[in-house]
């Protein structure tokens, strides 16, 4: 979850635009998923 944080503190994206952590399946790993839009004009 520490990337999430400092993936704000960069500016990439806000902690609460990613999803809750999801388990992978794999022993004591998880991910978070982040979608995005954007506009093409």
């Amino acid at each position: 979850m520490q990337e999430v944080y400092y993936l704000q503190v960069i500016g990439y994206a806000s902690v609460g635009d990613w999803s809750p952590l999801l388990p992978t399946g794999n022993s004591d790993e998880v991910m978070s998923i982040l979608t995005r839009q954007i506009l093409i004009q």
